[in-house]
């Protein structure tokens, strides 16, 4: 078999791979630009008039790591504890409510909520209070970490003579969606003009 054979044969599968390369870049471009138009969706499609709305905010949620820290912030009692926590009410401003739709309807996050009930839970359990409103965020907490069912395994410690102490979660790092793209479109939202021709 001459050379010019050999090489014919070996080149004849060439271009039914080059075709598959080809496909095969068409469809990963056309993925990444999908992806990259991803930033929000098209809501443009409903009317916002009773039940004719999204049920998630109209945006596109990159996964995130979030590491848990034994932080300083957020406490209980601490005299800073205040101020950071009536801070989740107040920023972004209104708890955090949006106005979608032509004519700005206006919504709670889900996110912002469970924040405030936190804080509600805090001061609760400050002032020994139990009231419908604490009820009501501790059933709505709850819920809400169900929803969510986040598998990150947490190591658990053991000690020399095999006692299991828990886990604390510290250092543990778990896949989450960016909530600082939330509280952007949040703080864009709230400076529309749709705000001030509603309120």
């Amino acid at each position: 078999m001459t050379f010019a054979m050999r090489l014919s044969n070996y080149l004849k599968p060439l271009p039914v791979a080059l075709a598959a390369l080809f496909i095969s870049t068409c469809i990963n471009l056309l993925a990444v630009r999908r992806l990259r138009g991803q930033k929000d969706f098209d809501d443009s499609h409903f009317s916002y008039l009773g039940e004719d709305y999204p049920t998630h905010l109209p945006i596109y949620l990159p996964s995130v790591a979030l590491t848990i820290e034994d932080t300083t912030h957020f406490g209980i009692s601490d005299p800073d504890a205040w101020p950071e926590w009536r801070s989740t009410d107040y920023f972004p401003r209104a708890n955090g409510f949006v106005r979608l739709g032509p004519m700005g309807r206006p919504f709670g996050i889900a996110m912002f909520h469970q924040m405030h009930c936190l804080q509600m839970m805090r001061e609760a359990v400050l002032k020994g209070d139990s009231n419908y409103h604490v009820h009501h965020c501790f059933n709505l907490i709850r819920q809400a970490l169900l929803c969510a069912s986040d598998t990150t395994l947490d190591p658990i410690d053991v000690s020399g003579e095999g006692i299991i102490s828990g886990a604390d979660g510290i250092g543990t790092t778990h896949v989450c969606r960016d909530w600082t793209k939330v509280y952007d479109f949040v703080y864009e939202n709230q400076r529309n003009s749709i705000w001030n021709s509603t309120t």
